[in-house]
């Protein structure tokens, strides 16, 4: 029996050989949907970005497709934080931290931190930061993903 890589790997080439056959592509949007596809699968073979694509088709392949990407979207999500609950528990001893990993006391920093957001929250904004926030730009301060965080958009 064929493994799950080599299924999804299948499949996938039978939709971008077949990407104006709706039967067929729908047929390979169900299989993938029953297979128990795992995150790694995803990022070795880029199913997630085939199926993507195919989420603005008309007909039942767009719909068919979004089912498929939200459902391993969820999957992504779950694994994701899964391990991000793992990580937080590898410090721990019954539920306690121990007193070597305590984070220092921040309070001073945490209290001139809000202060000062508080000072640029009631500047008037000039034109351009109002353009600039209106178009997505937030200075840099997008949070990065950890390592050990999956991103779902690299994947899918």
């Amino acid at each position: 029996m064929a493994s799950v890589l080599e299924l999804v790997k299948y499949y996938q080439h039978s939709l971008e050989k077949n990407s104006h056959d709706e039967p067929k592509i729908l047929k390979c949007i169900d299989k993938l949907s029953h297979l128990d596809v795992t995150v790694q699968h995803l990022q070795e073979t880029g199913i997630g970005r085939t199926v993507n694509a195919l989420r603005k088709e008309p007909g039942d392949v767009g719909p068919a497709a979004r089912a498929l990407v939200y459902k391993w979207k969820a999957m992504v999500a779950a694994e994701s934080s899964d391990n991000e609950g793992e990580s937080n528990t590898e410090n721990t001893h019954n539920g306690q931290r121990n007193d070597k990993d305590r984070e220092p006391d921040n309070s001073q920093y945490t209290k001139n931190q809000s202060e000062h957001r508080e000072s640029i929250s009631t500047a008037p904004k000039t034109n351009q930061q109002v353009h600039r926030d209106m178009n997505g730009h937030h200075g840099g301060s997008k949070r990065k993903s950890h390592s050990s965080e999956v991103n779902i958009i690299d994947i899918l």
